[in-house]
């Protein structure tokens, strides 16, 4: 793949890089007594090498390879009972470990010294509520946490669905 780039805006270069992603998950299905479990495990791994090149003032840039390999784990439980109205009301949690057993160097740029976080393990939670109405609406919400187990990250959100049927 060819790239353009343009140093402080006075000339522009181009180079070459090769990438790769290899991905890939695991995940079971067990109902018990109303419950649903849901395991999984799941692995994947980005590499990124720019090839070296001459610059057009002459300097020589070297060759730079970049990876990440990350590997997610856990479980969501899920169950379901019906409401009043024919209400069907899908309660689920799940929590995710995170393993990131090949980090990404991370550069800040005002420096120029590695940073980002010294942690390989983290975990992530989510919960959700999805009720489906007797009339074939669907109201949908999820939260989500990441950072447990790290001090320098914390991610949140949430996301909220609602679908109406057309007939």
């Amino acid at each position: 793949m060819g790239h353009l780039i343009s140093p402080l805006g006075t000339y522009e270069d181009s180079f070459d890089t090769t990438r790769w992603l290899l991905s890939g998950t695991l995940t079971g299905d067990f109902n018990m007594s109303g419950w649903r479990f849901s395991p999984h495990i799941g692995v994947s791994y980005f590499e990124e090498t720019q090839k070296s090149y001459t610059d057009n003032i002459g300097n020589n840039i070297a060759a730079l390879t970049t990876s990440l390999g990350r590997m997610t784990f856990g479980p969501e439980v899920s169950t379901s009972f019906i409401a009043g109205n024919g209400m069907v009301i899908s309660p689920h949690i799940g929590i995710k470990g995170i393993w990131d057993f090949d980090k990404a160097q991370v550069i800040d740029l005002n420096t120029g010294l590695a940073s980002g976080a010294n942690i390989d393990l983290r975990a992530s939670i989510e919960a959700g509520l999805t009720t489906r109405f007797d009339n074939g609406w669907l109201l949908a919400g999820e939260a989500h946490y990441d950072g447990i187990g790290d001090d320098s990250l914390e991610a949140y959100g949430g996301s909220l669905k609602l679908t109406v049927p057309f007939n």
